[in-house]
Protein backbone atom coordinates (compact mmCIF):
# COMPACT_ATOMS: atom_id res chain seq x y z
CA UNK A 1 0.00 0.00 0.00
CA UNK A 2 1.24 3.62 -0.58
CA UNK A 3 2.69 5.47 2.20
CA UNK A 4 0.04 8.42 1.79
CA UNK A 5 -2.80 5.49 2.80
CA UNK A 6 -1.32 5.31 6.40
CA UNK A 7 -0.93 8.83 6.92
CA UNK A 8 -4.61 9.70 6.21
CA UNK A 9 -4.99 7.12 8.99
CA UNK A 10 -2.22 8.86 11.74
CA UNK A 11 -3.46 12.31 10.68
CA UNK A 12 -7.07 11.37 11.58
CA UNK A 13 -6.35 9.87 14.78
CA UNK A 14 -4.25 12.74 15.73
CA UNK A 15 -7.06 14.58 15.31
CA UNK A 16 -9.64 13.13 16.93
CA UNK A 17 -6.94 12.60 20.16
CA UNK A 18 -6.68 16.63 19.86
CA UNK A 19 -9.72 17.33 19.77
CA UNK A 20 -12.38 15.37 21.29
CA UNK A 21 -10.64 16.68 24.95
CA UNK A 22 -11.69 19.93 23.86
CA UNK A 23 -15.44 19.12 22.98
CA UNK A 24 -15.93 17.73 26.40
CA UNK A 25 -14.17 20.97 27.97
CA UNK A 26 -11.30 19.06 28.84
CA UNK A 27 -8.42 20.47 26.97
CA UNK A 28 -7.79 22.82 24.20
CA UNK A 29 -7.74 26.25 25.93
CA UNK A 30 -5.98 28.36 27.99
CA UNK A 31 -6.84 28.12 32.00
CA UNK A 32 -8.61 31.43 33.24
CA UNK A 33 -6.77 34.26 34.75
CA UNK A 34 -7.75 34.15 38.41
CA UNK A 35 -10.39 35.92 39.26
CA UNK A 36 -11.67 35.65 35.45
CA UNK A 37 -14.57 33.54 35.19
CA UNK A 38 -14.90 31.92 31.32
CA UNK A 39 -18.41 32.52 31.43
CA UNK A 40 -19.38 34.67 28.14
CA UNK A 41 -22.54 33.40 26.62
CA UNK A 42 -25.75 35.01 27.88
CA UNK A 43 -27.53 32.95 30.59
CA UNK A 44 -30.40 31.07 29.15
CA UNK A 45 -34.02 30.63 30.45
CA UNK A 46 -35.21 27.23 32.11
CA UNK A 47 -35.89 24.18 29.75
CA UNK A 48 -38.45 22.70 31.83
CA UNK A 49 -41.74 23.65 34.01
CA UNK A 50 -40.44 22.27 37.48
CA UNK A 51 -37.28 24.75 36.87
CA UNK A 52 -39.46 28.01 36.03
CA UNK A 53 -41.81 26.87 38.44
CA UNK A 54 -39.71 27.18 41.77
CA UNK A 55 -41.09 28.90 44.17
CA UNK A 56 -38.58 31.89 44.60
CA UNK A 57 -36.89 32.68 48.18
CA UNK A 58 -38.06 36.06 48.88
CA UNK A 59 -34.14 37.18 48.84
CA UNK A 60 -34.16 36.72 45.00
CA UNK A 61 -36.80 39.12 44.43
CA UNK A 62 -35.26 41.62 42.06
CA UNK A 63 -36.85 45.04 44.28
CA UNK A 64 -34.63 43.27 47.35
CA UNK A 65 -31.88 43.10 45.36
CA UNK A 66 -32.31 46.34 43.67
CA UNK A 67 -32.33 47.84 47.20
CA UNK A 68 -29.72 46.53 48.51
CA UNK A 69 -26.34 49.16 49.31
CA UNK A 70 -23.82 49.63 46.39
CA UNK A 71 -20.53 48.30 47.13
CA UNK A 72 -18.73 50.76 44.66
CA UNK A 73 -20.11 54.01 43.51
CA UNK A 74 -18.17 53.51 40.00
CA UNK A 75 -19.54 50.76 37.49
CA UNK A 76 -16.55 48.84 36.04
CA UNK A 77 -16.09 46.11 32.85
CA UNK A 78 -17.97 43.04 33.92
CA UNK A 79 -14.23 40.35 33.81
CA UNK A 80 -16.13 37.64 34.65
CA UNK A 81 -19.71 37.10 33.38
CA UNK A 82 -19.88 38.02 29.44
CA UNK A 83 -16.97 39.68 29.77
CA UNK A 84 -16.31 42.23 27.09
CA UNK A 85 -20.44 43.15 26.59
CA UNK A 86 -21.44 44.17 30.23
CA UNK A 87 -20.55 46.99 32.72
CA UNK A 88 -21.23 45.39 36.01
CA UNK A 89 -22.15 47.03 39.33
CA UNK A 90 -22.23 45.07 42.81
CA UNK A 91 -24.40 45.76 45.35
CA UNK A 92 -23.99 44.20 48.63
CA UNK A 93 -26.52 43.55 51.97
CA UNK A 94 -25.62 46.01 54.38
CA UNK A 95 -24.31 43.67 56.94
CA UNK A 96 -22.03 41.88 54.86
CA UNK A 97 -20.38 45.58 53.15
CA UNK A 98 -17.36 46.14 55.23
CA UNK A 99 -16.37 42.53 55.00
CA UNK A 100 -16.58 42.46 51.16
CA UNK A 101 -14.92 45.71 50.38
CA UNK A 102 -12.10 43.99 52.73
CA UNK A 103 -12.08 41.03 51.47
CA UNK A 104 -9.28 38.38 51.83
CA UNK A 105 -8.57 34.74 51.82
CA UNK A 106 -8.68 35.20 55.64
CA UNK A 107 -11.47 36.92 55.56
CA UNK A 108 -15.23 35.78 55.09
CA UNK A 109 -18.69 37.41 55.05
CA UNK A 110 -21.02 36.29 57.58
CA UNK A 111 -24.20 34.13 57.25
CA UNK A 112 -27.06 35.38 55.82
CA UNK A 113 -24.98 37.63 52.95
CA UNK A 114 -26.21 38.73 49.48
CA UNK A 115 -23.96 39.87 46.69
CA UNK A 116 -25.80 40.59 43.52
CA UNK A 117 -23.80 41.59 40.39
CA UNK A 118 -25.77 44.11 37.73
CA UNK A 119 -24.75 44.17 34.79
CA UNK A 120 -25.59 46.52 31.87
CA UNK A 121 -25.01 46.16 27.94
CA UNK A 122 -21.74 48.29 27.18
CA UNK A 123 -23.71 48.92 23.79
CA UNK A 124 -26.96 49.93 24.27
CA UNK A 125 -27.04 50.86 28.48
CA UNK A 126 -29.69 47.92 28.21
CA UNK A 127 -30.13 46.17 31.94
CA UNK A 128 -28.84 42.94 31.62
CA UNK A 129 -28.80 39.36 33.77
CA UNK A 130 -28.47 39.67 37.68
CA UNK A 131 -25.86 37.17 39.07
CA UNK A 132 -26.80 36.77 42.70
CA UNK A 133 -24.78 34.96 45.71
CA UNK A 134 -26.19 34.24 49.07
CA UNK A 135 -24.35 32.35 51.64
CA UNK A 136 -26.77 29.93 54.12
CA UNK A 137 -24.20 28.99 56.37
CA UNK A 138 -20.48 29.02 57.51
CA UNK A 139 -19.72 27.18 53.78
CA UNK A 140 -22.49 26.96 51.79
CA UNK A 141 -23.54 29.36 48.78
CA UNK A 142 -26.29 29.92 46.97
CA UNK A 143 -26.10 30.88 43.54
CA UNK A 144 -29.08 32.29 41.51
CA UNK A 145 -29.24 33.72 37.87
CA UNK A 146 -31.99 36.28 36.52
CA UNK A 147 -32.92 37.64 33.48
CA UNK A 148 -32.97 41.74 33.55
CA UNK A 149 -36.46 41.51 34.44
CA UNK A 150 -36.18 39.71 37.50
CA UNK A 151 -36.98 36.48 35.65
CA UNK A 152 -35.66 33.75 38.06
CA UNK A 153 -33.36 31.13 35.12
CA UNK A 154 -31.81 28.81 37.50
CA UNK A 155 -30.70 29.12 41.45
CA UNK A 156 -29.50 26.85 43.93
CA UNK A 157 -26.47 24.99 44.13
CA UNK A 158 -25.35 25.79 40.67
CA UNK A 159 -22.30 23.41 39.70
CA UNK A 160 -21.23 25.97 36.88
CA UNK A 161 -21.21 28.90 39.18
CA UNK A 162 -19.40 26.27 42.18
CA UNK A 163 -16.48 25.70 39.63
CA UNK A 164 -15.97 28.68 38.62
CA UNK A 165 -16.14 30.80 42.22
CA UNK A 166 -14.09 27.84 43.77
CA UNK A 167 -11.13 29.50 41.71
CA UNK A 168 -11.58 33.49 43.88
CA UNK A 169 -9.22 32.96 46.49
CA UNK A 170 -11.42 34.67 49.01
CA UNK A 171 -14.59 32.34 50.36
CA UNK A 172 -16.02 31.61 46.72
CA UNK A 173 -15.66 35.65 45.88
CA UNK A 174 -13.49 37.64 43.64
CA UNK A 175 -14.28 40.96 44.82
CA UNK A 176 -14.27 44.07 42.93
CA UNK A 177 -11.30 44.81 40.44
CA UNK A 178 -8.31 46.07 41.49
CA UNK A 179 -6.60 48.90 40.11
CA UNK A 180 -4.12 45.90 38.82
CA UNK A 181 -6.60 44.42 36.76
CA UNK A 182 -5.55 44.85 33.38
CA UNK A 183 -8.96 45.22 32.01
CA UNK A 184 -9.12 48.14 33.57
CA UNK A 185 -5.71 49.84 32.96
CA UNK A 186 -6.95 49.25 29.07
CA UNK A 187 -9.92 50.98 29.46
Amino acid sequence: MPAWYHAVFARAALATALLVPSWFGCGGTTPPKAGVSMANQPPRRPTHAAAASRKLPPWLALSSLSALPLAAAETYPALGHLPGRYAAQVRVSEHARASYLALSPERDLPSGSVVAQFLEDLGTGAAGPVFVMRKDDEKDWLFAVLGADGTPLDWGRLPLCLRCHDEASRGLLFGLPRPSDQTLQNK
